[in-house]
């Protein structure tokens, strides 16, 4: 497996000053080259190294930033564990995180600083950086010597790069971090209760990559536009550190109510999105009359959908665009993926993809339909829960196999979701009842911003979210959606309405 250091070197070797990253400043995008890119990874590296953080665990507060990636890479590559804080902690949640994972260092966006004060006075130890002062001290290093004994090359590459190492870490010497070892922790989306710190290794990381590209044969002439936080595994391996091994360019999202306006200047050819984002797309186009295709900048030749199911109906309004669809499914503790579907499968529109070939996954305790826990066996699969090693054990059974906490079935190699265990109903005749498939009928059937199924006192309880459903015989409307083993005997509607807005 290759180092973090051999990437990186890899694409300056073969692409030097050509423009690997795109940052909007006011009004404009900014490029940074792939050799302009792997000197800021080093320079930050040796800075943190000198401020004596080896080996340390350092956060990363920041919103997506050309910045924030390499000094994720500076971490993870070549220094100690890089955390993922979100941005959109506040200083509360930040002060938990950091004492319960004991945090030595947090670099973090400019303006982020009022968010920080509470650790400053809890923590007067913790090393805060901003990223703007790991530039400038970066910047402030003695003079690089690009000698001939710090030239290598590997194999692929063009030419030979001259190396930005300087007498003290001579090449080799400190580049690599352990494939075994926790260069990442990021949290889980607490799903299935409080959000818990997930140890990744460059193992794990980059277990999938060969059937990712299997799959989606992504070349360095493909350019994504990235808006998912870095700080989940679905931006941070499936769009980031996977382009290390592509060499396929990112643009990043300024805004999120930008979105559709840069998919249209940008005409990315590769998208990784969430349900979410779909969903408003295909609303739009069905207001509009504006293909999805346009909307999505007209040039996509990848477009991957995860985190949750996509309705159905959505997926074949895609297809019927001759749209490369491609619905993944995975977990943090999984480095993102288990299953991900192959291109142009135009049939598909229900199944969460093909498992991928690298990893073993079987059905728990399957139903007389076959529906079970989904577990999952592979490189891929997570070295730890930090500071909850009894836990950690407690999701694996006796073959090593991890248990997702996720139901569903296999067919043919494809793995088809039902939903989460801990929201299965159970009802008094034993009918097993999925809350997330009659939710995805409701939000169809009656264009619900969204809707909630749960069990209260014995009884199916409805939530649903909208700003124009009316009221009246609303329980009836539902019921006659719902089928009968899942009748429900109480509705709320909430006139919540999301706060995001497109241009």
């Amino acid at each position: 497996m290759k180092s973090i250091d051999q990437l990186l070197w890899e694409n300056a070797a073969k692409y030097g000053e050509e423009a690997y990253l795109y940052e909007k400043v006011g009004d404009f995008y900014r490029a940074q080259s792939y050799a302009g890119f792997y000197r800021d990874v080093l320079r930050f590296a040796r800075v943190l190294r000198k401020k004596g953080l080896e080996g340390k665990k350092i956060g990363i507060y920041s919103e997506n930033s050309c910045l924030s990636m390499a000094a994720d890479l500076a971490v993870l590559g070549y220094t100690g564990i890089s955390v993922a804080l979100s941005e959109y902690w506040d200083g509360k949640q930040l002060l938990e995180i950091c004492g319960s994972l004991e945090l030595d260092a947090i670099l973090y966006a400019p303006g982020r600083e009022d968010s920080l004060r509470l650790l400053r006075e809890r923590f007067p130890s913790l090393c805060l950086l901003s990223l703007y002062e790991l530039q400038r001290e970066s910047m402030r290093l003695p003079e690089w010597k690009y000698a001939a004994a710090a030239r290598r090359s590997f194999s692929g590459a063009k030419y030979e790069y001259a190396g930005l190492y300087n007498n003290t870490f001579p090449p080799g010497r400190w580049a690599s971090q352990s494939e075994n070892g926790c260069v990442k922790i990021v949290f889980s989306s607490g799903s299935t209760g409080e959000p818990k710190a997930v140890m990744l290794s460059l193992r794990n990381i980059f277990a999938n990559q060969e059937n990712t590209f299997q799959r989606a044969p992504i070349r360095h002439t493909d350019r994504a536009y990235l808006f998912l936080p870095l700080s989940h595994t679905f931006g941070e391996i499936g769009n980031f550190l996977y382009s290390l091994i592509s060499g396929m360019k990112i643009a990043l999202s300024s805004r999120k109510d930008r979105i559709l306006s840069e998919l249209a200047e940008l005409h990315p050819t590769v998208l990784c999105a969430v349900p979410l984002v779909l969903e408003r797309i295909y609303r739009i186009s069905e207001e509009t009359g504006k293909s999805i295709s346009a909307l999505l900048g007209g040039n996509i030749r990848f477009l991957f959908s995860g985190g949750a199911a996509l309705r159905t109906e959505i997926r074949a309004a895609i297809k019927s665009e001759r749209i490369n669809l491609i619905e993944a499914y995975g977990l943090t503790e999984t480095a993102s993926i288990i299953s991900l579907e192959y291109s142009y499968q135009s049939h598909d529109i229900s199944s969460s993809g093909t498992v991928l070939e690298n990893q073993s996954v079987r059905i728990a305790k399957p139903d007389s339909d076959g529906i079970g826990e989904i577990c999952v066996k592979g490189d891929n699969v997570f070295i730890g829960y930090y500071g909850r090693e009894d836990y950690y054990r407690s999701c694996f059974d006796r073959d090593g196999y991890f248990h997702t906490g996720d139901l569903g079935f296999l067919r043919g190699g494809k793995l088809y979701l039902k939903g989460r265990k801990t929201r299965m109903i159970l009802r008094s005749n034993g009918q097993n009842i999925y809350p997330e498939e009659l939710e995805q009928c409701l939000r169809q059937a009656l264009s619900l911003d969204r809707a909630e199924l749960s069990e209260e006192g014995g009884h199916i309880h409805a939530r649903l979210y909208s700003g124009e459903l009316p009221e009246d015989g609303l329980l009836e409307r539902v019921n006659d959606i719902l089928p009968k083993y899942a009748q429900i005997e109480s509705v709320e509607l909430l006139r919540k309405q999301d706060p995001r807005q497109w241009k």
